[in-house]
């Protein structure tokens, strides 16, 4: 799952929390979904080397 966010704001903070803590691993708990992860892009100009960094953590983990 990813993430672009824009300005800095105290309810996207709570929403990328949720995801990352509550919603993936659910997701990855129930199995039928294959496996997910979490990364959120926070520089749109970095956007390639961020993804690519949360991918290759992604796969190394598991």
């Amino acid at each position: 799952m990813i993430e672009v966010t824009g300005e800095a704001r105290k309810d996207k903070v709570a929403k990328v929390t949720r995801a990352r803590t509550l919603w993936v691993p659910a997701v990855n708990n129930h199995g039928g979904f294959g496996r997910w992860a979490f990364v959120e892009v926070t520089d749109p100009r970095d956007a390639q080397r961020t993804i690519r960094a949360a991918v290759t953590w992604a796969v190394s983990a598991t």
